[in-house]
């Protein structure tokens, strides 16, 4: 009988503490929840951005922290090791500027509550804006005793919190999101993981990962918006434009400029010429495009045609082809937006239609071609030395491909002033006189038989290519020449 009074006496001991225990809590809650209506701190804005504090994602107001702090120190007196008071008095530290006693606020809260990883993480944040690898040490370090811990997924979405920009840390967070396990990741990390990867470059891995992750959310707005446009970036036309389809039909989906401009380019990719065209032309109507958007409409614009012309190449039909490109031509001109690209493409135009000529036609193609790229010469401000190159090497060679007739001397000559006039020669120029150097050098050597003329562009040749074997050559033979010829003249001088 004593022996039962007495366990029930424990039992009731045990549920008094209990109860206590619990009272102890709601009395810390009920002042922490005080302490936070004096402080005005908004609940559920993480994730929204205060230009007056860049190193806070919420909002603030009255802040009346002195009197915030005062439940703070009732809620820790009826519970002092209740994790959320521990949370707030380090927040309002922060926000004050005090952030040495915020962290220090967050160690006293980690010694009473040693597997709460928020205390860890709130630690870790507040280090991070002033060293990321201190942060990262701090997560490092409770991750060893706890092994479950998701430390990479914390990593990733540290970097992209701290990330006002959305451009410092992306590929960091897209690093860290690649070693966290894939079975850890909410929706939230998926997004940010999707467009991390975009963004620091990674797009078929962007790609790969949105096309998993809508495995599970089918109805997620920017996962199909990047995999919309990582497909278009990798030239997976027909997936882009079928995850195009289904983006604009989900619901709460708004219709932005920037996939309009993409599907512009989807749809050229798909050889649907028409439908691009009327797209790119509705674009080119907005008289509000910013300088990027005009860019890549410009871009897509000269893909069209470029395109276009291809198909039409293709089927022989070279003449439709330059009519279209120079009316084309024509427009941009007017319009100041004639670029060297699009010289050069009309001139392939006609390069690729003297590949299947002969004779006259042959040269009458080519010269086509040369008035192009003449008139580039003295328009262009960058490339002169490229059209320069390319006017000799694929219309001058072509009509004197052994140097016979000379016919590309002028030309050698004019890129060679172009060249020289420039503050230094690059790696491409070097290689580009050294070729011209060799047709003068075969032309005077070997078609007109004057051996010290030709040594002059062996001299020049390997002055940019020591190493070059037919000037080598030359320089050899010209030097054998030299001594005969000395001895041939000692011998007369002693008859």
């Amino acid at each position: 009988m004593k022996k039962q009074i007495f366990i029930c006496l424990l039992l009731m001991a045990a549920d008094i503490c209990q109860a206590q225990a619990v009272q102890e809590l709601m009395s810390a809650k009920t002042a922490t929840k005080t302490a936070k209506t004096y402080y005005n701190y908004y609940e559920n804005g993480d994730n929204v951005y205060n230009a007056a504090m860049t190193h806070k994602q919420r909002y603030f107001h009255v802040c009346d922290t002195t009197m915030a702090m005062n439940y703070v120190r009732q809620a820790l007196q009826a519970d002092s090791t209740y994790a959320d008071a521990y949370l707030l008095a380090a927040d309002i530290f922060d926000y004050d500027g005090y952030t040495q006693q915020a962290i220090e606020w967050l160690r006293m809260g980690q010694r009473y509550n040693q597997d709460d990883e928020r205390l860890v993480e709130a630690e870790a944040e507040i280090e991070g804006r002033k060293d990321m690898g201190n942060a990262i040490d701090i997560l490092f370090g409770y991750s060893i005793d706890h092994y479950s811990y998701p430390l990479y997924r914390t990593i990733a979405r540290l970097y992209d919190k701290l990330d006002l920009t959305g451009v410092k840390y992306r590929e960091e967070v897209a690093n860290n999101y690649a070693r966290a396990s894939m079975n850890t990741l909410t929706h939230e990390d998926m997004d940010a993981y999707v467009q991390s990867l975009y963004y620091s470059g990674k797009v078929a891995e962007c790609l790969n990962v949105a096309k998993e992750a809508l495995k599970q959310y089918p109805e997620d707005l920017t996962l199909n918006r990047f995999c919309f446009i990582s497909a278009a970036n990798t030239k997976d036309y027909q997936m882009a434009y079928d995850s195009y389809e289904h983006l604009a039909a989900l619901p709460g989906y708004t219709a932005v400029r920037y996939d309009s401009i993409s599907l512009a380019g989807v749809l050229v990719g798909l050889h649907r010429f028409s439908e691009a065209e009327n797209l790119l032309d509705t674009l080119q109507a907005k008289d509000d495009l910013s300088v990027g958007e005009q860019r890549n409409i410009g871009i897509f614009a000269n893909r069209l045609m470029d395109e276009r012309v291809s198909v039409m190449k293709e089927d022989g039909r070279y003449k439709e082809a330059t009519k279209l490109y120079a009316k084309y031509v024509k427009q941009l001109r007017a319009a100041g937006k004639l670029t060297d690209s699009n010289v050069m493409t009309q001139a392939n135009i006609y390069f690729d239609w003297a590949a299947e000529k002969k004779g006259w036609a042959k040269k009458r193609k080519l010269m086509k071609a040369d008035k192009l790229l003449a008139s580039r010469i003295v328009e262009s401000e960058l490339n002169k030395d490229f059209f320069a190159y390319i006017r000799l090497a694929k219309v001058y060679f072509q009509l004197d491909p052994n140097a016979k007739k000379g016919t590309a001397i002028p030309f050698v000559e004019q890129m060679e002033r172009i060249i020289l006039s420039k503050d230094s020669i690059e790696n491409v120029n070097k290689q580009r006189l050294v070729t011209g150097y060799r047709y003068m050098m075969s032309y005077y050597f070997v078609t007109r038989s004057d051996i010290d003329r030709g040594m002059e562009y062996a001299e020049k040749i390997l002055s940019l290519a020591p190493d070059n074997e037919a000037a080598a050559t030359l320089k050899n033979y010209y030097e054998r020449h030299k001594r005969r010829k000395g001895v041939e003249k000692d011998d007369r001088s002693d008859e």
